[in-house]
């Protein structure tokens, strides 16, 4: 997953305005990062603030994934003339 997604992040995207393959990125690399702090937790043991951390990164992730799935307006219909 992450690695489909940080292929489908493009920097001349983000600039014209599409932010959604950039909270696709993140949200990916936060599920990383949270699948890496369960498995040290369980298979290393658990570090100081360990539940806090893997729910902080886990809900992080779901909100930026989320996030990809909003409609986004376009501003210029908005637009007063």
């Amino acid at each position: 997953m992450l690695w489909r997604a940080l292929c489908n992040f493009n920097w001349d995207l983000y600039k014209s305005g599409q932010w959604k393959p950039l909270s696709g990125a993140i949200g990916a690399t936060l599920f990383v990062i949270s699948d890496t702090a369960i498995a040290v937790s369980a298979f290393r043991g658990r570090f100081l603030g360990s539940n806090y951390f893997i729910m902080s990164t886990y809900y992080g992730a779901q909100l930026a994934l989320a996030l990809t799935a909003t409609k986004t307006r376009n501003p210029h219909k908005y637009r007063n003339n």
